[in-house]
C-alpha cells in the first residue's frame, strides 16, 4: 500500500531525516509478525466479478468456528502481531463478529474490517466501536450503474454508502476501496468525491491481481494504461493535498507506482526535498507478502498475502500460528531480491518495489519469480535509473 498523499506531505514540507521515524515507520522484516489478513468466511451476499476468494453463498466447511478463531488471535497476541484486518466474503455474515473485535482488542491486536459495507447498520457499527473497531475500509468500484452489476447486488452502491456513514457516526475511521479495471478506470476522480463526500480518511484505488475470480472475465489495464492512471492519481493527491483535503489518496496491487511517484515528485519538488521520499520508498521495501503482511484464508490456511492461494504457509486445523512464521518462503521473500528474474532481477528501483506481486507473476506466467508483467517502468527506467522526466509508457 502506497500512501501517495503522505510521500506528497513529506516533499511539500520539508522534513528532516530526524523527523521522518514518527511520520512513516519502515517496513517489517521477517523476524517481526506481520499485519493478517484474515478472511472469516467465504460467505458473500455479492458476487463481484473480481473476488480474489471465490466468494459465494456457501459457507466452506472448513471455516475455523468461535473457538478456534479466539485460539488463534490468542497465538497471534502472543507472535506479537499488531493488526489484524477482518475480511471475507463479507465478515459481517460471522454471527461471532462481535466477539472476535472484542477479543483482538482485549488481547492487544488492534482490529480493523474490510467489506462490501451493505450490512453495516447503526446498531451493528455502534457495537462494533464500542468493542474497539479502528477501522472500517468498503468497496464500492465505480457508478452504480456499474457498482451494482458488477457487483451482482441491485441497490448495492447505496446500501454501502450508508453503511460509511453509518461507520462515521459512530466515531470509526473509513476508506473507500475501488479495485480498477478496463471497464471503470474513468471514474476514479468521482469515486474520491464520494470519498470526501462520506468523510472517509482513505481513498483507496486498488490494481486488479489474477486471483480467483478475476483470472476470467475481467480485464486489468494494461501497464500504459496504469501509467497514465497513477500520474492522474498523483495529480489529484496534490490538487486535493494543496486544498488540504482530509481524505488521503493510496494505491496498492501494483508496487511500481513507488518508483513512478518519486519520478514524478523529482519534476515537482526537485532531487533535494525528494531525497526523504526515496529513503522511506527503500525503507518500506515495496511489496510486503510474506514479510509485513500475510492472510487466513476462510479454510484456516495460511498464505503470503491474500492473493497467493497457491502458496500454503500452515493450516490452521492442524499448526500453531508460528508455523507459519517460520516457513521458509518468508526468508525468501524477505531476500526476493536474490530470488527475482528477467527485468526485475536487474532493475534499478528493485529496493524500492520489492519485484512487485509474485502472485501475478505466477498466475500469467507460470513462475512465481518472474518480473511482475503489470510494472509500469520503461526499459530505459529500469535499466539505466535514476529516473529522468515522466514520459509515456508505449501502448
Amino acid at each position: 500500500m502506497l500512501t501517495i498523499s503522505r510521500y506528497l506531505d513529506i516533499a511539500r514540507r520539508g522534513l528532516a531525516p530526524e523527523h521522518l521515524r514518527t511520520v512513516m515507520p519502515g517496513r517489517y522484516d521477517a523476524s517481526r509478525a506481520p499485519v493478517v489478513v484474515w478472511n472469516l468466511t467465504r460467505r458473500c451476499n455479492q458476487r463481484c466479478e473480481h473476488c480474489y476468494a471465490t466468494a459465494s453463498a456457501l459457507r466452506d466447511p472448513r471455516e475455523l468456528d468461535t473457538a478456534a478463531c479466539l485460539n488463534v488471535l490468542d497465538q497471534m497476541a502472543e507472535a506479537g502481531v499488531p493488526v489484524v484486518i477482518f475480511s471475507g466474503g463479507e465478515p459481517m455474515l460471522r454471527p461471532d463478529l462481535l466477539e472476535l473485535v472484542q477479543h483482538a482488542t482485549k488481547v492487544g491486536v488492534r482490529p480493523q474490517l474490510s467489506s462490501n459495507g451493505t450490512l453495516a447498520t447503526p446498531a451493528l457499527l455502534e457495537q462494533l466501536s464500542a468493542a474497539g473497531l479502528g477501522y472500517l475500509g468498503v468497496s464500492i468500484d465505480g457508478p452504480a450503474e456499474f457498482n451494482d452489476v458488477f457487483r451482482g447486488m441491485p441497490r448495492g452502491r447505496e446500501r454501502a454508502v450508508r453503511g460509511l456513514e453509518a461507520a462515521r457516526d459512530a466515531g470509526v475511521r473509513t476508506g473507500l476501496r475501488m479495485t480498477v479495471t478496463s471497464e471503470n478506470s474513468e471514474h476514479v476522480a468521482d469515486m474520491f468525491g464520494l470519498a470526501e463526500s462520506v468523510g472517509a480518511s482513505r481513498f483507496y484505488v486498488s490494481h486488479l491481481v489474477q486471483s480467483g475470480r478475476a483470472r476470467e472475465g475481467v480485464t486489468a489495464l494494461s501497464p500504459a494504461r496504469t501509467r497514465e492512471l497513477l500520474v492522474e492519481l498523483f495529480e489529484l493527491a496534490l490538487t486535493h493535498h494543496e486544498a488540504e483535503s482530509k481524505t488521503a489518496i493510496v494505491t496498492g496491487g501494483n508496487d511500481s507506482a513507488g518508483p513512478l511517484l518519486l519520478n514524478w515528485m523529482r519534476g515537482h519538488f526537485g532531487a533535494e526535498a525528494t531525497a526523504p521520499v526515496e529513503d522511506l520508498l527503500r525503507a518500506r521495501g515495496g511489496n510486503s507478502a510474506g514479510t509485513a503482511m500475510m492472510c487466513i484464508g476462510p479454510d484456516g490456511e495460511v498464505h503470503p498475502d491474500q492473493f497467493w492461494n497457491a502458496a500454503v504457509l500452515a493450516d490452521l486445523h492442524d499448526e500453531p500460528f508460528a508455523n507459519a512464521l517460520r516457513h521458509p518462503l518468508r526468508a525468501q521473500l524477505a531476500e526476493r531480491a536474490k530470488h527475482l528474474k528477467g527485468p526485475c532481477a536487474s532493475c534499478t528501483f528493485v529496493d524500492l518495489c520489492g519485484g512487485s506481486h509474485r502472485e501475478r507473476a505466477l498466475a500469467l506466467t507460470g513462475d512465481p519469480w518472474a518480473s511482475d508483467p503489470a510494472c509500469v517502468l520503461l526499459p530505459t527506467e529500469v535499466e539505466r535509473g535514476p529516473l529522468a522526466a515522466p514520459s509515456p509508457h508505449p501502448a
